[in-house]
């Protein structure tokens, strides 16, 4: 499948004709703003989409107005769908939290793999930890995975910086202008050590809480560069090494994810029970 030029039918020149329009209105500067794309792919790509425009409830027009989004992030979000890469590093956490919205919303589960991945690699230091703990804590209840995330890397500064130590702890918040007496800041003090603690006991191959060994190897529950078993299927032969390291999930089938063993690589599906954890050692 040439999915690798989707991203073509994007562009102006593109002889395939685009037949929705998202309309944004831009209050700061009084403008107004377009995003184009093909009902049939955007369906594809999303059952929310799909139902909009070819269920029971279709919208009565080619032209959506949409008010909880900016334009940005939706285009983003449109791009995303049509395989066009982002450097997700380089986005502020705010934007990324709001991109995970739009991946929720519409039911992208592969963009928001692709968000908390992202944000797994931001950097938290002394100027923005309390703002990224608050935004945390601000997703905890819409997007519970996004805060876990969000907490973690705020976590993991702690425990580089000081290892846990409470007391330089509440000197940094005091440094940072944060009243650990406010209820609020105390709340998310609170989020944070208890987060500390967990990560203290976090599995060295699979990096969850809890540990996934001798769980099933899913899409939902992926880790790259995980030592896995394989327990059955046309890559288990009794009698040679049955282990494997897993690489990334495949780009172009949503049930399949690539591993390495000793051999070379494998191409391997989710959901038939041949592939398990196998966890051992803890931090």
């Amino acid at each position: 499948m040439a999915l690798k030029n989707l991203s073509r039918a994007l562009e102006s020149t593109s002889r395939i004709l685009h037949d929705v329009e998202f309309v944004f209105i831009d209050n700061v500067f009084d403008e107004t703003l377009t995003v184009t794309a093909h009902k049939v792919i955007l369906s594809i790509a999303s059952d929310v989409f799909e139902a909009q425009f070819y269920g029971k409830i279709q919208e009565p027009s080619d032209k959506i107005s949409i008010s909880d989004a900016s334009f940005k992030a939706f285009q983003m979000m449109i791009e995303f769908i049509y395989n066009r890469d982002h450097a997700w590093e380089r986005e502020d956490l705010s934007f990324l939290a709001e991109m995970y919205y739009l991946g929720e919303k519409y039911h992208l589960d592969d963009l928001k793999e692709e968000l908390l991945d992202s944000i797994a690699k931001h950097q938290v230091n002394r100027s923005n930890l309390l703002d990224v703990a608050i935004l945390a804590e601000k997703q905890a209840q819409p997007h519970p995975d996004l805060s876990k995330r969000l907490y973690t890397i705020a976590a993991m500064f702690l425990k580089n910086s000081f290892n846990g130590d409470i007391k330089e702890v509440l000197k940094l918040f005091s440094e940072v202008k944060a009243d650990p007496n406010d209820a609020t800041n105390s709340f998310i003090l609170h989020k944070l050590m208890s987060t500390l603690n967990d990560i203290r006991q976090i599995c060295l191959n699979c990096n969850t809480i809890p540990c996934l060994s001798n769980s099933e190897v899913s899409r939902h529950r992926f880790v790259g560069g995980a030592r896995i078993r394989i327990v059955q299927g046309k890559h288990f032969h009794p009698g040679i090494d049955p282990y494997a390291i897993t690489e990334r999930l495949s780009k172009t089938k949503p049930n399949k994810f690539i591993a390495k063993k000793a051999t070379g690589y494998i191409s391997c599906y989710f959901g038939k029970g041949s592939y398990t954890y196998v966890c051992c050692n803890i931090k």
